[in-house]
């Protein structure tokens, strides 16, 4: 037990559910499963051995007769049990790391034409700002406006990806190249770059907990009548726009 308890308390879980979002012994339980398989590679647990994990490893105190009976009454064949020298012992099932997914939630603002400051306020302090980590953002049409909104969203870790062939007069791109120095200056781990080629038209974010799809360009955000679009917990979606970005990115010369 001790080697399990050792495995655990080493396991890198930033790929599975947050722990902390489960309050019954039978998520609590169901997640230990789904841990200890495709994280550590041990197929089955007994009660016992998933209680004292969530004790000594998580912190929270279920008792094993609990475990079991939450698996007993779970309904969809969850877990899979096997007794083995006199042991029962718990496997998880597809269906059982199904209901460990976060349910999709799908947010929509919509924002009324000309009234520009109220509505970068909110897109700013309202959306970006409560994103989870680094953000990843297409957007073919950027000026100073667009560095102020990112600026208020207090989100100074993020890649943005551009066309300053889009600022139409030299004039223009010449002061929008200094006012992005400056501002990298302020926020060292801002990176901007410039795509080369020309199919890049939807705006988007992408940060480690949801993507964001935006109808307007933010430089000039609350010209025109248009949506914002919040999807959380929709992994396949935001693994495709994941990769597109990325692969763009990579070919993209660094501002």
């Amino acid at each position: 037990m001790e080697d399990i308890l050792d495995k655990f308390k080493k396991a890198d879980t930033s790929n599975f559910p947050d722990f902390h979002s489960f309050n019954k012994p039978l998520e609590q339980g169901l997640w230990v499963l789904c841990v200890a398989k495709d994280e550590l590679d041990i197929k089955k647990l007994t009660a016992e051995e998933i209680a004292s994990i969530l004790v000594e490893v998580c912190e929270t105190s279920v008792k094993p007769r609990v475990i079991t009976n939450s698996f007993n009454k779970s309904k969809g064949k969850k877990v899979h049990v096997e007794r083995e020298d006199g042991v029962t012992k718990y496997k998880i099932m597809k269906a059982g790391k199904d209901h460990l997914k976060p349910e999709e939630r799908v947010m929509v603002h919509y924002f009324e034409p000309n009234q520009r400051f109220g509505s970068k306020r909110i897109l700013s302090t309202g959306i970006l700002s409560n994103l989870k980590g680094e953000l990843k953002i297409i957007d073919p049409y950027c000026d100073k406006k667009t560095l102020d909104i990112l600026e208020n969203a207090g989100k100074t870790k993020l890649n943005f990806l551009t066309r300053i062939s889009n600022i139409h007069t030299p004039r223009k791109q010449r002061s929008f190249l200094r006012d992005l120095q400056d501002f990298k200056s302020d926020y060292p781990d801002v990176e901007f770059r410039d795509y080369p080629q020309n199919d890049i038209h939807d705006r988007y974010v992408i940060s480690d907990d949801a993507f964001v799809i935006i109808g307007y360009s933010l430089k000039d955000f609350g010209k025109k009548e248009t949506f914002i679009t919040v999807f959380k917990n929709n992994n396949d979606i935001r693994e495709q726009l994941l990769n597109n970005f990325n692969s763009k990115w990579n070919i993209s010369a660094s501002i």
